[in-house]
């Protein structure tokens, strides 16, 4: 391992909240009392803490891992259901990174450790190793700033019931991602519960192959290493009593002559059993059969037994929608009037009735009781039998009929720039900051939700200042914006049908809303071609989603008749990385800030499906380095170049470790090539000390603000131990394509350590630096083919692009801003036309093969 000196500190990672941070703002979820059997052990965080402070607690690609544990204690036996481990992810890709979920459980080994750990197979009371991360296993909690919690159901990963009796235990979370070492920003760390120590113990580390050089291997705690600050883990335990059938409800159930149920069917549920009178037990365990119900919804039940001779018999159900482990609250008793007489159980005869569940029924699995009796005494006691009859008890899967939804804070008054959001009385977002959004959620549907906006200095729902009360439909996804002025009516404006991804792999779907209260009605028109995007948009209208091929493009915002141009804008959907990707265009702020409060100034901002500040999309004279290319590219340390020799120019810097940028500008300096010739680069560098340093370069000469693959030069000669002033030089010639675009275009060069995205123009490296540069590329020179002879229109083109030369042309080729060929014809003629009336709108590059030589030029399809 390269020159890496061991530092506690390399471990942790805190960052400073700028953004908002749900679970820190509230710190516990507060359990009702009728739940006591959910949360087993809560240790979430407790806000004592204004800081993302954590732990790394990882297994990378390599299988290398290092883990994190902190103790536990039950006080009776109980079924472990499921657990969550507070997280968080600087850089927030640990959704595109993660490849499964690994959770260890440890008995105590008396000495305030785990006995075992994941270097050993074999010594947990739970090993689950790679569950899937996305399967219905796992939840990823994303806050949208940073934040990734992980909670696991044990019984859908382990395929049963987990129980632990009363006692001391260690808790062990480490995602598994795909990432090549442990570096802090990419890597996955286990949150702190709070300041202070919890529990009976501190929290452990153990780096079992020695990763950071520290020699951590064994358990060791916090602590030791130095955390003081912090010295408990961030999780909680939920499941229910390991008890006896049919504990926590009451019973068993007695009945003097078990006259029994024969047949029950509900929700999935279809349980035919035995008629014998006396043959089964007065009250069956059948809780390992569930049915599945939506809240909300109404549900069919058909029920059968035996009589015992020419009797009556009715029918009771209780089911415990509130999941308080008692079955006669209100809305929990269904006495089923039909019945049935005289039957052995088996002759057809049925009691059919519809059961509603209860909109407000929780969410999870639940307890259902069935009762048939002779006689009415206790009829609806869901605790008593009677003298003939029998009881049955079945589990019931609950699910909350959901939307998606995401809210925007777009409201651009200065008296709410900072707000809170409350849902059905409760808050739900605090403190929510203007061109701020929210990840997609689930949002309860089909029935009315009251949403209310206050203060950011709010103390409950009774200071609103806005309140709306829409319901969703079930399986619908929504976008909620929050619009206008308190002077003229704030408003929520609510988009049915988003989407949280492109319909079509490759492109990016664009929502346009304008939310600019003093804006007039406005288009949005592509330069590239000048075609309408959003045509005749008013505040505060949607329009529905544009499907985009993922390019960078420059957006002009004219007035409706497209007469004045308002603003231009950079749409660089390619630089920001949204291929694949849903999101939102607003227009926000205010054309006239000084008549509107000095509030924020009118602008293009964008919002991701995983939620956080806006993006601002850039004003159009303005371009931030490396753009439109990737970038910039970071490395933690610098060693930089120090000499670029290439095309006529001649670049010696600075050989200082850290004296210069990551990612160096000098698009200043400019090479002249031609097309189809050849040139020697020289490049020089310090290495830091005697180690081996490669080059790559990389050249756009497509000129589509790409680095393809076939733009890729590995540099094949290496410096070694190098001061970047001794003379040591990486040499290689590089061959300019005959196909290159001719005009002015982008070269990066790559110095670094290791051979980590080498040739990857958008990645850097821990060591190393990278430079921009320009060159000029100019025309094969061929005096067969004369360029004073060349002319080609339209341009802009309809349908039929001409081209008038002297020559015979002996092919054409065009092709689209991606590199790929669309159209390929070899006329032989001169002057020789090419039909590009199938081509969609949009800038095309054209190459002439003309006895040999190539010329090429842009036009634009409209």
């Amino acid at each position: 391992m390269k020159r890496i000196t061991m530092t506690v500190f390399s471990l942790v990672f805190a960052l400073a909240l700028n953004a908002q941070d749900f679970s820190v703002k509230s710190t516990k979820q507060s359990v009702a009392p009728e739940i006591p059997k959910a949360v087993l052990f809560d240790q979430s965080p407790d806000g004592t803490l204004t800081n993302f402070e954590s732990v790394v607690s990882v297994v990378n690609n390599t299988g290398a891992g290092v883990y994190v544990t902190d103790d536990f204690t039950l006080d009776a036996e109980f079924n472990i259901q499921s657990i969550t481990a507070y997280g968080f992810n600087s850089d927030q890709t640990f959704e595109s990174s993660v490849t499964g979920i690994n959770v260890y459980v440890y008995a105590d080994s008396g000495a305030n450790s785990p006995a075992g750990d994941p270097a050993q197979p074999g010594t947990g009371l739970l090993e689950l190793v790679n569950i899937d991360p996305f399967g219905p296993a796992v939840e990823i909690i994303s806050s949208g700033d940073g934040g990734f919690d992980l909670k696991v159901d044990i019984e859908a990963a382990s395929g049963g019931s987990f129980t632990l009796p009363e006692g001391d235990y260690w808790l062990v979370v480490a995602p598994t991602q795909n990432i090549p070492d442990f570096g802090n920003a990419t890597r996955w760390n286990w949150r702190a519960a709070g300041t202070g120590v919890f529990g009976n113990s501190v929290a452990h580390l153990i780096d079992p192959t020695n990763a950071f050089g520290g020699n951590f291997t064994v358990w060791t705690p916090y602590s030791d290493l130095g955390i003081t600050e912090y010295e408990s883990t961030a999780f909680i335990i939920e499941g229910e009593s390991a008890l006896d059938f049919p504990a926590p409800y009451c019973g068993p159930l007695d009945f003097s002559t078990v006259e029994p149920l024969t047949n029950v069917e509900f929700a999935g549920i279809s349980n035919r059993t035995d008629g014998t009178v006396n043959g089964t037990s007065a009250h069956e365990d059948f809780t390992s059969l569930s049915g599945d119900v939506l809240a909300g919804e109404s549900y069919e039940i058909a029920l059968e037994g035996n009589t015992d001779g020419g009797f009556t018999n009715r029918f009771a159900v209780f089911v415990d929608w509130n999941q308080n482990d008692v079955l006669d609250d209100d809305s929990e008793v269904y006495e089923i009037t039909q019945t049935i007489v005289g039957s052995d159980g088996d002759d057809g005869q049925q009691a059919i009735q519809d059961i509603t569940v209860p909109a407000d029924a929780l969410a999870g699995k639940t307890r259902m009781r069935v009762k048939k009796l002779f006689g009415t005494n206790d009829y609806l006691d869901p605790c008593l039998g009677t003298g003939f009859g029998q009881a049955e008890d079945y589990s019931i899967n609950v699910t909350l009929p959901l939307a998606r939804l995401q809210v925007v804070h777009n409201s651009p008054d200065p008296a709410v720039e900072v707000v809170d959001v409350y849902l059905n009385g409760d808050l739900f977002l605090d403190d929510f900051t203007f061109r701020t959004a929210t990840p997609f959620i689930d949002a309860p549907a089909n029935t009315p939700l009251t949403i209310d906006i206050a203060p950011g200095t709010s103390v409950d729902v009774s200071e609103s200042i806005f309140t709306v009360s829409p319901t969703l439909t079930a399986d619908e996804t929504y976008i909620a914006v929050a619009s206008g002025t308190l002077d003229s009516s704030i408003s929520l404006e609510v988009f049915e049908g988003a989407r949280e991804a492109a319909a079509v792999a490759g492109n990016t779907d664009v929502l346009v809303h304008h939310g600019s209260p003093d804006a007039p009605t406005v288009d949005a028109v592509n330069q590239d071609g000048g075609g309408i995007l959003v045509d005749d948009i008013s505040y505060p209208e949607f329009q529905g989603y544009l499907e985009l091929p993922t390019a960078n493009y420059l957006i002009d915002i004219t007035t409706a008749d497209n007469s004045i141009t308002v603003a231009g804008y950079q749409a660089y959907f390619t630089e920001l990385g949204l291929a694949d990707a849903a999101v939102t265009v607003f227009a926000s702020g205010f054309l006239d800030p000084a008549s509107n409060g000095d509030g924020p100034a009118f602008g293009l901002w964008v919002s991701l499906a995983t939620g956080g500040a806006l993006v601002e999309l850039n004003d159009e004279d303005f371009i931030e380095f490396p753009s439109p290319y990737c970038g910039p590219i970071e490395y933690t340390v610098v060693e930089p170049m120090t000499n670029v020799e290439f095309a006529g120019f001649a670049n010696r810097t600075d050989a200082t470790q850290d004296g210069s940028p990551a990612h160096e500008d000098f698009t200043s300096v400019v090479g002249q090539v031609s097309a189809g010739e050849s040139y020697e680069i020289i490049l020089e560098g310090n290495t830091a000390g005697n180690f081996t340093n490669s080059f790559a370069v990389f050249i756009d000469w497509n000129q589509n603000d790409v680095f393809d693959a076939d733009e890729v030069y590995e540099i094949t000669t290496t410096i070694t131990a190098s001061t970047g002033e001794d003379g040591q030089q990486a040499t290689q010639t590089l061959e300019v394509p005959v196909g290159a675009v001719v005009g002015q275009t982008r070269m990066r060069v790559k110095k670094l350590f290791g051979t980590t995205g080498y040739l990857d123009p958008c990645l850097g490296a821990f060591y190393g630096q990278a430079e921009e540069y320009t060159l000029d590329v100019g025309t094969v020179s061929n005096t067969s083919f004369d360029s004073t002879d060349f002319t080609f229109y339209p341009n802009p083109v309809n349908d039929i692009l001409s081209i008038s030369t002297a020559s015979t042309v002996d092919n054409i080729k065009v092709y689209n801003m991606l590199g790929q060929m669309v159209v390929e014809t070899a006329p032989k003629v001169s002057n020789p036309q090419v039909d590009m009336n199938e081509l969609q709108s949009g800038v095309y590059l054209v190459t002439l093969e003309v006895e040999g030589s190539l010329q090429t030029f842009r036009v634009i399809k409209q």
